[in-house]
């Protein structure tokens, strides 16, 4: 996949996390990320459902020239 920024080729992988507490959650928001949060911003969506053995991450793309990174978090491309 070529990089929607630069051009440039990407690496294919996974966006994952480490060492993933029971109450762990990865998003993307529409807001600038500021203080702890109970809950999460209005228009927040889950991108990252962490799961035992590693499984819950999405696939993706990476582009270590400009560090612009691609993925979906569609159940579909979740491994």
């Amino acid at each position: 996949m070529d990089c929607p920024k630069c051009g440039k080729q990407m690496e294919e992988g996974w966006l994952a996390i480490y060492e993933p507490l029971p109450i762990t959650r990865v998003v993307w928001q529409p807001v600038e990320p500021g203080q702890v949060r109970v809950k999460k911003p209005e228009g927040a969506v889950r991108v990252i459902r962490p799961k035992a053995g590693g499984k819950g991450c999405p696939t993706g793309h990476i582009c270590k020239a400009c560090e612009m990174t691609v993925f979906s978090y569609a159940e579909s491309d979740v491994t």
